[in-house]
């Protein structure tokens, strides 16, 4: 899809899909070696899917911010990951005592942002 097709399709967007139609978006997503300045169409809906899907957590996790101080307590994140890991396609079947153990372990083991990507990175198993 060239600009001025994306152009296009941005006009017949409904105002929440308008949000993704930008220049910067297109920018983003368009290759180096592309002689013809176009952009794989699968390429953006994946980018807006993914998009989606980081706003989509943001709320999600935001629910647990207890203080609503903007970030998560350990005892909020645990609470997150209590209550996440059920939902795991691949963690469903652990036993509850060892969905405790495992949020300790990565704690104690890891630095906070490592704990958050592990975290991501089982969320995102789910969504590929």
């Amino acid at each position: 899809m060239n600009y001025e097709n994306f152009r296009k399709a941005s006009k017949e967007a409904s105002p929440k899909a308008k949000q993704y139609f930008t220049a910067s978006t297109f920018a983003k997503l368009l290759h180096e070696d592309e002689v013809l300045s176009r952009i794989n169409i699968l390429a953006f809906f994946n980018y807006v899917m993914k998009k989606v899907w980081l706003q989509q957590t943001h709320v999600g996790i935001s629910l647990y911010d207890v203080c609503g101080e903007g970030y998560l307590r350990e005892t909020d994140l645990e609470n997150y990951m209590l209550e996440l890991i059920p939902t795991l396609c691949q963690l469903s079947v652990m036993e509850s005592t060892f969905q405790t153990f495992m949020y300790v372990q990565l704690y104690e083991n890891s630095s906070f942002s490592l704990i958050l990507y592990v975290l991501v990175a089982y969320v995102s198993l789910i969504f590929s």
